[in-house]
């Protein structure tokens, strides 16, 4: 299970200029059988770059010590986020 909730949105910054370039950034948790990764401020620009903001993900994910464990998380985040697979 996926669940975003906007932590900061900086449109009223971004119709002014100088633009901050930051945009909404959303705090996203991953559940997976009852394990919770901690919560990850992901911005909006950033999830829709080329790579979805998967590289990041995968760092954060690597809190958990469990490869096995993390590639499921990866993967759950990277078909939320629409990142084409290589």
């Amino acid at each position: 299970m996926i669940a975003t909730r906007i932590l900061d949105c900086d449109m009223g910054e971004v119709a002014r200029l100088p633009l901050t370039g930051r945009g909404t950034i959303h705090g996203i948790t991953v559940v997976i059988d009852g394990v919770i990764l901690p919560e990850i401020d992901m911005g909006l620009v950033e999830m829709c770059e080329e790579d979805r903001g998967v590289k990041r993900f995968t760092e954060h994910a690597r809190q958990l010590n469990n490869p096995e464990l993390e590639r499921k998380f990866v993967d759950v985040y990277s078909k939320f986020a629409g990142a084409k697979k290589k």
